[in-house]
């Protein structure tokens, strides 16, 4: 039933209880289609997938450009999300 619950929020509906959204993004860029409250905790290789699948910074492609190449998310590394987990835990555990 809490899954259920849900406030309408800058227009988009979601949980009330407002789980904390640890984003993997490498195909497109996470200031386009990351959480928006909490980009923080996106783990974005973007820039990286640009420069290597492009050979462009991510500022010269055109906004929403979709990187879709074979072993594009390869690029983010397990480390990664480990570290934005633990941010995010050590975050909820300050506000409790």
């Amino acid at each position: 039933m809490r899954n259920m619950l849900t406030s309408l929020s800058r227009g988009r509906l979601r949980p009330l209880w407002n789980p904390p959204v640890i984003a993997l993004h490498a195909s497109t860029w996470s200031r386009r289609s990351g959480p928006y409250d909490s980009l923080e905790l996106c783990v974005d290789r973007f820039a990286e997938a640009a420069r290597r699948f492009r050979g462009k910074e991510p500022e010269q492609l055109r906004w929403g450009t979709r990187i879709e190449n074979p072993g594009v998310m390869d690029l983010i590394e397990v480390e990664d999300v480990i570290e934005r987990l633990q941010f995010a835990l050590e975050q909820r555990q300050a506000r409790h």
